[in-house]
C-alpha cells in the first residue's frame, strides 16, 4: 500500500474520525519496550531521559505509529504516596497502599503536582524530549490508568471493592479524587507534548465489577477525566466488554481498545462508525509464543473485522516483556498491507 501520511497524521486522523492512508499500529507495552531496548532498567523507570531513548529505538528497529511516555502505570498512585517497588521479574508493582481517611488517607492528601511529585516530572520530560525528537513525524502518546481502577491502586483491589460496598459515596470520593490527579497530570502531559493519551481501566472490567457498579462507579469519573483533557483519549478495559461497550463509546473517548475476548465484528456491529476501534491480536497466544506468520493472519483478521478505516491495529493488552521484535514487525507488516479505506 502506498502511504501518504506520517504516522502522526495516521494516528491522528483515525482519533478525528478522518481518512487514513492505511490503520496504524499502535501497540503498547512499557516493560516491553524497556526490556527490549536493552537499556538499565532502574534507569528507564526513573529518568525522563532514559524512557524516551528507550521507546525511540524500539520504535525505530519495529516500525509502528507511535512513540510512548511511559514505563508503568503507577506513577500517579506513586506521586499519591504509595510505595512503588521495581522487581527484577514482573515490572513495578504497589509494595504499600494508602488508607482511605484519616491521617495519610487519600481523601486527606493534597492532589499531586505533576511538575513536583514522585517520577511526574520524569514522565513530564519525556514527553517533551520524544516531541521534540520525533520532529512532528510520530505521535507522542501518554497513558495511566483510568480514576476506578487507580483508586483501586491507592487503596489496594480488595480494600477498594469492599467499601464501594460498605462505604459507597465515601469511595466516590476516593474515586473522585483519583479522577482529579488524572486530569491534573493529563493536562500538563498535553501541555509538554503527548498529542494523545491512552488511559486503561482494568479494574472496570465486568470480570470484576458488574455494569450497574460501573455504570454508578466508575463511568462519571472517566467521562469527567475525558472531557476535561485538551487532547484525545483512547480508553481499554480488559475482558469481555461487550456489556459495558455503549458505555464505552459514550465516554467521550476517541478509540475503544478491547481485549481478545471481543468480538471485533460485533463491536463493530454494536457501536457503528461514531468511535474508532482498536485491537486485538491475543498478547500471549500470539505475540508472545506465535510465529510471525501466525500474527500477521491476525492483524490482517482484526482489520477486516473492524476497519480498515476508524481502526487501529494493536494487541488485546499490554505486549509481554518476552514478546519477540518479529512478532511486532509482523503486525506492522499486517496494516501496510491491508486494503484502502473506503
Amino acid at each position: 500500500m502506498m502511504e501518504t501520511q506520517t504516522s502522526r497524521e495516521r494516528v491522528l486522523a483515525v482519533l478525528q474520525g478522518e481518512m487514513a492512508d492505511r490503520p496504524p499500529v499502535t501497540p503498547t507495552g512499557g516493560w516491553w519496550v524497556a526490556q527490549t531496548s536493552g537499556l538499565p532498567l532502574p534507569e528507564v523507570f526513573a529518568r525522563g531521559e532514559a524512557l524516551a531513548a528507550a521507546h525511540l529505538d524500539v520504535q525505530g528497529r519495529a516500525g509502528y505509529d507511535a512513540v510512548y511516555t511511559y514505563f508503568d502505570a503507577l506513577v500517579v498512585p506513586e506521586a499519591f504516596g504509595c510505595r512503588v517497588a521495581l522487581n527484577d521479574f514482573g515490572g513495578p508493582s504497589i509494595a504499600k497502599e494508602l488508607p482511605l481517611e484519616g491521617t495519610g488517607g487519600v481523601l486527606a492528601r493534597p492532589i499531586p503536582d505533576p511538575r513536583r511529585d514522585g517520577r511526574l516530572p520524569e514522565i513530564l520530560k519525556a514527553a517533551s524530549i520524544l516531541a521534540e525528537r520525533s520532529r512532528g513525524s510520530l505521535p507522542v502518546m501518554a497513558l495511566f490508568e483510568g480514576p476506578f481502577t487507580t483508586a483501586s491502586r491507592l487503596l489496594g483491589a480488595t480494600t477498594f471493592l469492599l467499601a464501594m460496598m460498605d462505604d459507597p459515596e465515601l469511595t466516590k470520593r476516593a474515586i473522585a479524587k483519583a479522577a482529579d490527579a488524572l486530569i491534573a497530570f493529563g493536562r500538563a502531559l498535553a501541555a509538554a507534548g503527548a498529542d494523545a493519551i491512552i488511559m486503561p481501566d482494568p479494574v472496570t472490567s465486568t470480570d470484576l465489577v458488574s455494569p450497574d457498579q460501573s455504570a454508578e462507579f466508575a463511568f462519571p469519573e472517566i467521562r469527567r477525566v475525558i472531557e476535561a483533557l485538551p487532547v484525545p483519549v483512547i480508553l481499554h478495559i480488559c475482558g469481555k466488554t461487550l456489556p459495558i461497550l455503549g458505555a464505552m463509546a459514550s465516554s467521550g473517548a476517541r478509540l475503544l481498545s478491547l481485549d481478545q475476548a471481543v468480538d471485533l465484528r460485533e463491536a463493530r456491529r454494536a457501536v457503528g462508525w461514531q468511535v474508532a476501534l482498536g485491537g486485538n491480536v491475543d498478547p500471549v497466544r500470539l505475540m508472545e509464543k506465535g510465529t510471525p506468520e501466525e500474527v500477521m493472519a491476525a492483524g490482517r483478521a482484526a482489520i477486516a473485522a473492524a476497519g480498515p478505516r476508524r481502526f487501529s491495529l494493536m494487541a488485546g493488552c499490554a505486549l509481554p516483556p518476552a514478546t519477540p521484535l518479529e512478532n511486532v514487525r509482523a503486525l506492522v507488516s499486517a496494516a501496510r498491507s491491508a486494503p484502502a479505506a473506503h
